[in-house]
């Protein structure tokens, strides 16, 4: 066992068994009569507009940075509910409605504040920064609005290399955002999974296995793990992803409609990051 370097008091990790990667895809092929009329259809992974007003709580994989986890409130490797703080265990289905990506650039080492973001990942939305100049260092230092900037063209956001020439991720983290349901209990509503930083590659996986079938992105169930992997700040819990099935039919419109209700209101929406910074600490 190892402790996670980068927060006082961390708790010690507790591996939990490894979930299998799966290797079935769910291809078109396979899919119900109800569902191939789908095909090629919108897939719900285009939506990237801005962020207003509609606050969805958060699925969260819990960390020993993580604060119920420090509290002893509960394990890491778990998933958890950001405002209910409902704790699922360390596997949980979802079906994902649609994805659009932002950007976040974090205060290192402080209090959680944004010092920029951009709710589409393309352009600067805002932000606060902190003077780093001289009235800094004599505590008369100015929190000023960041201007407008192109993504693609901030230094924050570009990935470098250390000393050893070894890759080192950007400081303003690029995050994949799914809106998903969690299966079971769709009535309950949408609910989002943010993957920032290690957790891009079981996201980047999760679209790819959503792409494989040429249907919708929410006419599959997914099922989520978590195993411990050890990254450049330590040890760490990373998601695993594997398609489990198409959606019942009985379900498919309630699904439909959740999907049509996020995506005509995108600009309104608003993923809950309390805790965020916390579960960043980790790489």
């Amino acid at each position: 066992m190892s402790k996670i370097k980068g927060r006082k008091n961390a708790t010690k990790t507790k591996h939990l068994p490894a979930v299998p990667q799966a290797r079935e895809q769910l291809p078109l092929a396979k899919a119900p009569d109800y569902l191939k009329q789908l095909a090629g259809k919108h897939f719900g992974l285009e939506e990237s507009d801005t962020q207003r007003d509609i606050i969805i709580p958060r699925l969260r994989l819990l960390q020993a940075t993580s604060q119920d986890v420090r509290d002893k409130a509960a394990e890491a490797g778990t998933f958890q509910h950001s405002l209910t703080r409902e704790v699922y265990g360390n596997q949980i289905r979802i079906i994902p409605l649609l994805m659009h990506p932002t950007r976040i650039k974090w205060e290192v080492g402080g209090a959680g504040l944004r010092l920029c973001w951009s709710d589409n990942a393309r352009e600067c939305t805002g932000g606060e920064r902190i003077d780093v100049g001289a009235q800094a260092k004599e505590g008369k230092g100015k929190v000023v609005q960041h201007g407008p900037q192109i993504c693609a063209e901030c230094p924050d956001a570009q990935p470098g290399a250390d000393r050893k020439g070894e890759f080192v991720v950007p400081v303003c983290n690029f995050t994949y955002n799914f809106i998903v349901l969690l299966d079971g209990r769709t009535q309950e509503g949408p609910i989002a999974l943010a993957m920032p930083k290690i957790q891009q590659q079981p996201a980047k996986q999760l679209l790819s296995l959503a792409r494989f079938s040429n249907l919708p992105l929410w006419t599959k169930i997914y099922e989520l793990g978590a195993i411990t992997k050890t990254f450049r700040a330590g040890q760490a819990y990373q998601i695993t992803v594997r398609s489990v099935d198409f959606v019942p039919q009985g379900l498919l419109n309630q699904v439909s409609e959740w999907y049509k209700a996020i995506s005509q209101n995108i600009q309104r929406v608003k993923v809950d990051l309390d805790d965020l910074p916390d579960e960043l600490e980790v790489n």
